[in-house]
Order: C-alpha cells, then structure tokens, then sequence
C-alpha cells in the first residue's frame, strides 16, 4: 500500500500545501508589460550568469540562444569603474556580479555555471551562510510570470543578493524589484547554527529548515527532554560563535 507520508515523516498533502515551488496565478494574458519586461530580464540575467568567461562553447551557446529565445546579450555591458555588470532593457536597469567570479573553489564555479546549480537554493544558502561573516538567509516567494515559487538566498551585511541558483550578486533593492521576491522567514546566522546542531536527529530536509527551524527549535528548547545537549555540542557551538566574532 502506497504511503501517505514522505520521507520525512510528514503527510504529502500537508507538505504540498505549505512547501510547493510553484504556484500558478493566473493566465499570462493577465501579466502586464512591465512584468513581461522584467520576466525577460530574469531569464536573460540566468541564462548569461551559465555562460563561462572566454569560452568557445560559451559563444556558441550565446549564439544558440540568441538565434532560438531572442535573447540579446550585447546588451549586457561590464562596467570597469564599478567593477560589475550592466544590463538595460526597455528603461529597465540592472546592475550584477556573478558569484563564480568571486569563490575560488573549482567544483563550485563549474555548478554555478550549469544546470547543476538549479534546485538546491535552500541547502547552497544554509550551507554558504556558514561560511560568511553577518549575513541572513531568507526564504519566501519569487514571483514570476504566471506563478509563485518557494526560494531561498542570502542576504549580507552591505545590502547585497547573494542567489546561487542564477549565479548573480545583486543589491537587494534591485532584486526586489526585478524579482517580487516576498519574504517569508529570515535567518541569522547563529540561529541557522544552532538549528544545525540541536535539531540534528531530526533529520530536516533543507526547505522545512529555511522556512520552519527556528519554530521548531523554539519548541524543542521548551522542551528540553527531547534531546541532551552533551559536551561536544556545547564546544562545537563555542567554536563557531568564537569564529563569528573574530
């Protein structure tokens, strides 16, 4: 007999209720111009944050795209005083860095730069925030076109996007406004660091972590019999918040 239930013990309806990537909002008839401009923008913005630096095979896909979608990357300029990229379309202006230009990790530039980057933006954001200083992980809805889908980036300090998934950095201002990105839960970092560590046994899959670990580890921590907090822990935990302030 088939299960109602997933792999992390939770009901598949509940589940699909509260966690699903997308949401349809209605007829694409129904998407005003700007948002038709901004739609465009977004995939213009992905499709080029894949494309490898120098790359024969980077110009042939440009060009593949170019012929099959329309997509103009021409008009995506790199700004040597700002050290960024510019892209204007149709009085729409945005402004980007992409991320695998700034990590040094080979295996990481390669995914960023592939399909392989896409569906992992709960667990890239969660796992990346502990790797920086000051910085937040928030989840919500990114609003596109005919529908809504559950995603995941993180915040910094000086008022950037970072968004594995597209491979671009862009401040958070002009990512609201390209993307409709509606927040639903943010996460400091030391509270993803103790989600972590004391929900462990629980065996969180990525998105239940982003949008749910600090209720549960609120409750958890009401209710402390659930779990013992050992030695090791503790020093694991001193460790990190030594590393956070330093």
């Amino acid at each position: 007999m088939k299960s109602n239930y997933n792999k992390d013990g939770i009901n598949k309806v509940t589940y699909d209720l509260l966690f699903s990537d997308k949401e349809e909002i209605g007829n694409v008839d129904d998407v005003d111009k700007k948002e038709q401009i901004k739609d465009y923008i977004f995939l213009v913005l992905d499709r080029y944050t894949r494309f490898r630096e120098k790359s024969i095979f980077s110009s042939l896909l440009k060009k593949y795209f170019g012929a099959t979608l329309g997509f103009d990357f021409s008009k995506i300029v790199w700004n040597e005083k700002n050290e960024e990229y510019e892209f204007e379309y149709l009085g729409e202006k945005y402004t980007f860095n992409k991320l695998s230009n700034m990590i040094d990790d080979k295996k990481g530039k390669m995914e960023l730069e592939s399909k392989k980057r896409y569906g992992k933006c709960h667990e890239a954001s969660l796992g990346m925030s502990l790797g920086l200083k000051d910085v937040k992980v928030l989840t919500g809805y990114l609003n596109r076109g005919r529908g809504k889908y559950l995603h995941s980036v993180i915040e910094t300090s000086d008022g950037k996007i970072v968004d594995w998934t597209r491979n671009f950095v862009m401040s958070k201002e002009e990512f609201l406004k390209l993307t409709g990105f509606t927040v639903l839960e943010t996460l400091e970092k030391q509270e993803i660091i103790q989600i972590f560590l004391k929900l462990s046994k629980l065996n969180l899959n990525s998105k239940i972590t982003s949008v749910f670990g600090r209720e549960l580890l609120n409750d958890i921590e009401r209710n402390p019999s659930f779990f013992e907090e050992d030695e090791n822990i503790r020093s694991i935990i001193g460790n990190l918040e030594d590393d956070e302030r330093n």
